[in-house]
């Protein structure tokens, strides 16, 4: 693959030696900018292929487009897993997880840098948005829901009485159907945006409710099946001393080395070889992830990211909800936010890595809604910003 290169071994194989993959570093350099331009410099997949191939930067002397560059992005081996027997050889179909065998391979790219991508490349997919939703310059275009008969809520316009155009969201129901079959209320589109920024800046994303968000996450791990680093260390430790107890039992004729003995000692391997693979991939693992935040960055990440958030000219507002936000639901005087939970996590990490969140793509993508109950302190429309939180 690009980035790599093919380094034969002196271990022995059935044909010849061994080969491993070892990082070509200048291929390397290029899939690093792939990744920086799509990510940082917040360009799609053609305008990525255009910028090296304006430079003369070619994937082995072949231009780039937008299926290598989507293939780059995409590719689980930048992050430092190759995956086998994904699919079906005969009919193409994907197998389950459990049938994808998974090895390590030299990393180019982060883990979270690599989630980060996977993460923006869905929510700009024709599957989740519409290309007027991304490239529409209101605020919350694609995220508004009327929460009375589950329409989108968007723009529509009007004339004040001393004429000028005024600008609301409505439900699509009552634009396009008719204005009887839904009873909810149009709301004033700049009063709504500045809102429902101000509730993210002062009442979500703040330091005491982030740190309130974590401890509940953590919590919720803590109580489930998942083990911890150290909990996994300490039943490798138990399983490694009852397989040296084992083999002092043979070795000093407590026990006999017959077929009864060798399945008992196949099955202690058996098991240190799952908690030796659980510990080698629990660093990649949301858990361990949410372990790594001090509180420190979560208020530093509070801090910085309530002035960009306000800040509605530099295009950060609407890029930021895009990937944090999945939906605002609205219904009379309630209204929900609800978005992504850990990604909570990776945009405070990435930001403590870059020590600033200089672009709304500093957010690490997953798949949970991140409030840490399941209420919502609702407010009317109307009311001053801050005053909603959820």
């Amino acid at each position: 693959p690009f980035g790599f290169q093919i380094k034969e071994t002196d271990e022995p194989a059935r044909t010849g030696r061994k080969k491993i993959l070892i990082i070509d570093e200048e291929e390397a350099k290029i899939v690093r900018q792939i990744f920086d331009l799509y990510i940082e410099r917040n360009l799609g997949f053609k305008a990525v292929a255009s910028h090296l191939n304006e430079r003369n930067i070619f994937r082995r002397g072949v231009p780039w487009s937008t299926s290598t560059v989507n293939l780059i992005l995409k590719n689980t081996m930048y992050h430092g897993e190759k995956l086998f027997n994904q699919k079906t050889w005969k009919t193409k179909t994907a197998k389950e997880n459990g049938e994808v065998v998974k090895m390590a391979v030299p990393a180019i790219v982060s883990q979270d840098t690599f989630e980060l991508a996977k993460h923006k490349r869905k929510k700009r997919s024709p599957k989740c948005s519409h290309p007027r939703v991304l490239s529409s310059p209101h605020l919350l275009t694609g995220l508004l829901r009327c929460e009375v008969c589950g329409a989108a809520m968007t723009m529509a316009t009007g004339t004040g009485k001393k004429g000028g155009t005024y600008y609301y969201y409505r439900c699509t129901t009552k634009t396009k159907k008719h204005k009887h079959l839904c009873s909810s209320r149009p709301v004033s589109m700049e009063k709504f945006d500045n809102m429902i920024l101000g509730a993210l800046a002062d009442q979500v994303f703040t330091n005491e409710r982030v740190t309130a968000i974590l401890r509940e996450m953590k919590k919720q791990m803590c109580g489930g099946s998942g083990d911890d680093q150290k909990s996994l260390e300490k039943q490798l430790a138990i399983v490694n001393n009852k397989i040296d107890r084992l083999y002092d039992a043979i070795i000093n004729g407590i026990v006999e080395n017959d077929e009864d003995t060798k399945s008992r000692m196949d099955g202690f391997k058996h098991k240190r070889a799952e908690i030796a693979a659980k510990i080698e991939s629990y660093d990649k693992s949301p858990r361990a992830m949410l372990e790594q935040v001090k509180m420190d960055e979560v208020k530093r990440w509070s801090a910085l990211l309530r002035g960009k958030l306000l800040d509605q000219s530099s295009g950060f507002s609407k890029e930021y909800l895009k990937l944090l936000i999945n939906k605002i639901g609205v219904n009379g005087n309630q209204i929900t936010i609800s978005g992504d939970s850990r990604v909570l996590v990776g945009a405070i990490k990435f930001a403590a890595e870059k020590k600033n969140p200089t672009t709304p793509q500093g957010v690490i993508g997953f798949n949970e809604v991140w409030r840490a109950r399941r209420d919502s302190n609702s407010r009317h429309p109307g009311s001053k910003p801050g005053t909603l939180s959820s």
